[in-house]
């Protein structure tokens, strides 16, 4: 097979592929010695994503290596890249003195949402520089040889690393160690890594006519599934009206489950009309199928938005709502798009979809980028939501999800609950301004740093709600350890009672919080409270973990320890060290 790219842009290929590894390599060693640009979560972030994303897009988007409009193009990717880069090392960067936790939640979303954005540019600038314009079918034949390539290439990387592990391994079984230390260390990784790839890069886009072959059985492999996923779309609008919406409301994933059937059938219906003006042009009946699941698709995307507003309207906006907000948008502009082309044109006009195609194409690679600028940055969006909905009474100050924003949404939630944190009224809420100041004090999502009160007996009784029947002494307060006592990390909102079972005296705790369902217990042995293990809430008759305060917990007639209080059953559950106090 003749390799149709010259040795000049295999070579550059393979230069571009070393130097950013080497780039990497140093990177990787400044954190490793905490050195800058380690030490400036800006600089670390912007560096990083220019030294990955510019090299994917020329691998991608370049043809002749020599063309001034790469290094154009170069110059100004890289500066949005920079930029893009600065703006997530800021969201992630310890904004508090006293603590050094940093949110990496954006990287992930960054990640994702560039490599998309550089896949789409880069087959836009090859078409470009190919055709002098963005002519559809160029468009075509350079996403299907970009994405080919580049899983073409993963599977190379990965050979080529198994082959180099089944070399250590077999020199290590007869004693020769030395090809396992040199294989993990980051000196030899990157370098060789980088070369792998330029060489992979050379030998894959020297071979496109393979692809082509691929592409075809593809595409063939595609057209066989369209009329399965057209009728299944069909049949899950046909059953709505037997079985209702409710089903529908009450799984909390179903306005994903629906996004994925309508983008599968998009991507199917492209993937087949990419080289036939008329799709089934021999099967007139899986043509009107098909036709018929496209003027449907809209009732699907209207659906899934429906479910998605239904949860943007009891909890606010959160940072996955607008992702998935973000998806809908756009499955929602090439479903209604294609169905009012199909009744404007009355059939199948596939000149007019493919325009359609390009214009929300550029437009999805743009947002993509606009969302990690300050300018749409999600981040932002979701911190104002759940603010706004506080402060209008929205959503209770107990039910402030305090943590959320401190350890979900960056430096713009951090930065909103500093904002609360010197407001007057936040100030006159002590249960509000204890969340928010414990919050802020937290290392991370899910362990809470204790109060620094924690020490005082008076904070301490004030922990909890006491059942009839139950005292407090200043003796088992003084004896609580704030590191595994949950009552006392001034969230857990604890409700304690005393409960006589074989008569042995028993202290037990549960919460008002629906999502913690384990607590402490105590037995009353050799004159003082002794730790035996942990109350389980099975569950309560309604969705809130309601707790009568009027009614001391009672036995249930049962040989396992249940009892109940309000509408709430329990059970204690000694701890292993307490069973085997027995043997």
């Amino acid at each position: 097979m003749i390799n149709s790219l010259s040795k000049e842009n295999r070579l550059a290929l393979i230069i571009l592929a070393i130097v950013q590894s080497i780039l990497l390599l140093l990177l990787h060693k400044s954190i490793n010695h905490t050195v800058w640009p380690a030490t400036s979560p800006q600089w670390l972030y912007a560096l990083y994503t220019v030294a990955i994303g510019l090299p994917l897009f020329l691998y991608l988007g370049a043809t002749h290596w020599k063309e001034k409009a790469n290094g154009i193009t170069a110059v100004i990717l890289g500066g949005v890249l920079f930029w893009l880069g600065w703006h997530a090392g800021w969201l992630s960067a310890p904004l508090l003195e006293d603590t050094n936790y940093r949110y990496h939640g954006g990287t992930y979303s960054l990640s994702c949402g560039l490599f998309v954005a550089l896949f789409i540019l880069a087959f836009f600038f090859r078409t470009w520089r190919e055709h002098g314009r963005l002519e559809y079918s160029g468009l075509l034949e350079n996403s299907w040889r970009n994405a080919l390539t580049l899983a073409f290439l993963a599977l190379f990387i990965l050979v080529f690393w198994l082959l180099l592990f089944l070399w250590a391994m077999l020199f290590g079984v007869i004693g020769i160690e030395f090809f396992i230390d040199l294989f993990i260390e980051p000196e030899f990784i990157y370098p060789v890594t980088g070369l792998v790839v330029g060489w992979g890069l050379g030998l894959i886009r020297g071979r496109e006519s393979l692809i082509a072959t691929v592409r075809n059985l593809c595409e063939a492999l595609t057209r066989a599934l369209l009329p399965l996923v057209a009728l299944i779309l069909i049949l899950f609008l046909a059953a709505l009206p037997f079985t209702g919406l409710t089903p529908l409301w009450d799984t909390g994933f179903s306005a994903a489950l629906m996004l994925w059937l309508a983008a599968i059938l998009l991507y199917f219906f492209n993937a087949v009309t990419a080289e036939h003006e008329q799709p089934f042009g021999k099967s007139p009946y899986l043509r009107r199928l098909l036709i018929v699941a496209l003027l449907l698709l809209p009732i699907t995307v209207l659906l899934a938005g429906w479910s998605l507003g239904l949860r943007i309207d009891q909890y606010g906006i959160t940072l996955g709502r607008l992702r998935g907000g973000l998806v809908l948008l756009f499955v929602g502009l090439f479903s209604f798009g294609y169905a009012a082309l199909i009744l404007l044109d009355r059939g199948l006009v596939l000149s007019r979809f493919r325009r359609w195609n390009i214009l929300v194409g550029g437009a999805l690679a743009l947002v993509l980028i606009l969302i990690h600028t300050p300018v749409l940055d999600l981040h932002k969006w979701s911190a104002q939501s759940q603010v706004a909905r506080l402060e209008s009474g929205t959503t209770n100050p107990e039910d402030f999800d305090a943590l959320y924003l401190r350890f979900n949404l960056g430096a713009y939630g951090t930065n909103a609950l500093r904002s609360l944190q010197a407001d007057e009224w936040v100030a006159d809420n002590t249960e509000l301004k204890e969340n928010i100041d414990n919050a802020l004090t937290a290392t991370t999502r899910w362990r809470r740093q204790v109060p620094a009160q924690q020490n005082d007996i008076e904070w301490r009784r004030a922990q909890f709600q006491l059942l009839p029947g139950t005292e407090l002494s200043d003796e088992f307060l003084e004896g609580l350890d704030p590191e595994q006592q949950n009552c006392l990390s001034g969230q857990a909102h604890c409700v304690l009672g005393d409960i006589e079972h074989r008569n042995n005296r028993y202290r037990v705790t549960t919460t008002s919080r629906p999502y913690m369902h384990q607590a402490p217990a105590w037995q009353w042995r050799n004159e003082q409270w002794q730790f035996i293990g942990q109350v389980r809430r099975f569950g309560c008759k309604s969705d809130e973990a309601t707790v009568d305060l009027e009614q001391p917990f009672s036995l249930v007639e049962s040989e396992f320890f249940l009892f109940r209080n309000g509408s709430c059953l329990f059970q204690l559950q000694p701890s292993e060290s307490h069973v085997r106090g027995f043997l």
